[in-house]
């Protein structure tokens, strides 16, 4: 019998990285428990904003029912898209870009690739960014480490960040959302939530705001604009 052979990884692009790269590569530590900067997020009380709160609940009964084999552009365009759109990422001074361009030095790796979510503050082009939303996957059939792909990019953004602060992320494989937290060189990351529970989905919701204001803040005392006016 003929071995098959090995698939040689490009470490220069993001989709080849995987969690066990980053932390033997990279020497990034794991947590095995959540992070405090992470538990904060994760312990978050409220409810959904009362004008979304309904078609969100529309949406949601249907991703119960079709998860399973919804592909990643239905997964996308027919729910991960509205929850994204409840929440107010778009200002003036940052917002959410989708498919933009970010490469960075990190140890011996020129690392680069497109981001499927990135908040950071900017213009016309991202400039800071703080948050990555990534891999809009189906369920099944996946054979991509989304944990490792999304991290390699929180990394790659924390070594273009001079101050060094947390970087915050999100994957989503079918109805699951695991949130992670980036910061002096160790990550920790959240068990799946299912959107497809309304209890969790409201998690979701509360988490994905937060970080806004997160951001808000930060992006306000950076530029040293008003949050009012951002």
């Amino acid at each position: 019998m003929t071995n098959k052979p090995k698939t040689i990884k490009n470490l220069s692009k993001f989709e080849d990285w995987t969690s066990i790269d980053i932390i033997k590569k990279l020497g990034v530590q794991k947590l095995k428990e959540p992070s405090p900067i992470l538990e904060k997020l994760l312990n978050l009380s409220g409810e959904i904003s009362p004008i979304w709160s309904a078609p969100i609940e529309i949406q949601r009964l249907s991703i119960a029912d079709n998860y399973s084999f919804w592909n990643e552009t239905e997964l996308m365009n027919k729910f991960i898209s509205l929850v994204m759109l409840s929440i107010s990422f778009d200002h003036l001074y940052y917002r959410l870009y989708h498919e933009r361009w970010l490469e960075a030095k990190v140890k011996e790796y020129l690392v680069h690739g497109f981001t499927d979510g990135m908040l950071a503050a900017g213009g016309e082009n991202p400039e800071q960014p703080y948050f990555f939303f990534h891999e809009y996957k189906k369920i099944k059939g996946t054979n991509a480490d989304p944990e490792g792909q999304v991290l390699i990019s929180m990394i790659a953004a924390s070594e273009l960040n001079v101050k060094k602060m947390p970087i915050y992320g999100c994957y989503v494989i079918g109805k699951y959302w695991c949130f992670l937290v980036y910061h002096e060189n160790s990550y920790s990351v959240s068990t799946g939530f299912d959107c497809s529970n309304k209890e969790e989905l409201t998690q979701i919701w509360l988490i994905l705001d937060h970080i806004n204001k997160i951001v808000a803040q930060k992006v306000s005392e950076e530029y040293n604009i008003p949050i009012d006016k951002l």
